[in-house]
């Protein structure tokens, strides 16, 4: 099989969400969207991600910068439902609003990495 080299600046990737189950006191559920992610090189991406690990950064600042850098990623989703079922539309301010949920921030950075990875074996 031919590499194809694409020229598309995003790409669509699952994220898988880990969240506790309330049906099951104690144990995890799997909940899954589909985000669609700014391509990056990998300097610039690693420039960015050493924005994150700068040692003297308070929680604060810390958590200000894992947004900005998600944000900066994050252009889009399918699948994302309020808890009646209803697509809930990409914007700025839901976007935001998703950041905010611990367990999406961790899956966001999972599937950023997770890509990377991939993208280091290929």
């Amino acid at each position: 099989m031919a590499f194809i080299v694409s020229q598309k600046a995003t790409y669509a990737w699952t994220v898988n969400v880990h969240t506790p189950d309330p049906a099951k006191p104690g144990k995890w559920k799997t909940q899954t969207f589909v985000g669609h992610f700014k391509k990056m090189p990998d300097a610039e991406f690693r420039e960015r991600l050493g924005a994150l690990t700068e040692k003297d950064l308070d929680d604060t600042e810390r958590y200000s910068r894992e947004n900005a850098f998600l944000g900066e990623f994050l252009l889009g989703w399918e699948g994302v439902n309020d808890e009646s079922g209803l697509p809930i539309p990409f914007s700025p301010e839901t976007r935001d609003a998703l950041l905010d949920i611990t367990e999406v921030r961790a899956a966001l950075f999972s599937a950023l990495f997770e890509r990377k990875k991939v993208d280091a074996k290929n």
